[in-house]
């Protein structure tokens, strides 16, 4: 029988084979995962084959996956103060494109849950056509707490702050200036441009427009489509 390594020889060697070493590297691959995502769900992650779709998904994307210099997208353009709805796809958009630190699209930051629940996790979701994806499980469960978080979403207020500084829609979010807070910036700016309070807005402007519309008999050429045009066009959001 083949003694263990003396633990006190510096110089001693532990023999492993080749698929060893390999399940080896793949569980810190696993490890440097679990720093993203919530902890809770290693069960239904650490499963064999995962280890291994893990660990070969870090070995075909170090500059995506490890540490914090894969490039930035350009920031979308700064806000006009005329289409609040334009500027949120932007912003949006731009989330969807942009990848830090862990690797994650920063379109988690403004995911709706804040913590995912756990019960029954099956782990990585699969496609309609079978394929899993771990830039998509890191969206769907990156925890929202931690010194991962808090980088990526000060990342992401970065962007918010160049899109809306000296333009009324900074008016939202300047009380998340000094704590550099993306996610509820972002939520302040939704509820102002997609929320109840801008349909009220767009009402009301639409109202206003539709008192100042009179019939003299005069315009016998003023259309359906006029008419659609003075509608819509006054009724731009302003704000």
């Amino acid at each position: 029988m083949q003694r263990a390594p003396d633990p006190t020889n510096a110089n001693a060697t532990i023999g492993i084979t080749a698929r060893q070493s390999m399940t080896i590297h793949c569980i810190s691959k696993f490890g440097k995962l679990l720093i993203s995502v919530q902890r809770t769900r290693t069960p239904a992650l650490g499963t064999i084959p995962n280890l291994f779709f893990i660990g070969q998904f870090y070995d075909e994307n170090p500059d995506l996956m490890e540490g914090d210099s894969y490039p930035l997208p350009p920031h979308p353009p700064k806000f006009n103060n005329c289409n609040g709805q334009i500027m949120m796809e932007n912003i949006e958009s731009w989330a969807r494109t942009a990848y830090r630190y862990c690797g994650i699209c920063l379109d988690y930051v403004f995911r709706e849950n804040s913590e995912l629940a756990v019960a029954g996790d099956p782990g990585f979701l699969r496609a309609d056509d079978g394929s899993q994806s771990i830039k998509e499980e890191l969206v769907r469960c990156a925890a929202h707490t931690g010194a991962v978080f808090c980088h990526n979403n000060q990342k992401f207020w970065v962007m918010l702050h160049a899109v809306t500084h000296e333009t009324v829609a900074y008016n939202h979010v300047c009380q998340f200036a000094p704590s550099l807070n993306g996610r509820p910036a972002y939520f302040a700016l939704f509820a102002e441009y997609r929320g109840r309070g801008h349909f009220t807005n767009e009402r009301q402007a639409a109202v206003r427009v539709l008192a100042t519309l009179h019939w003299n008999g005069k315009a016998e050429g003023f259309t359906w489509n006029s008419l659609s045009v003075a509608l819509l066009e006054p009724s731009t959001p302003s704000s």
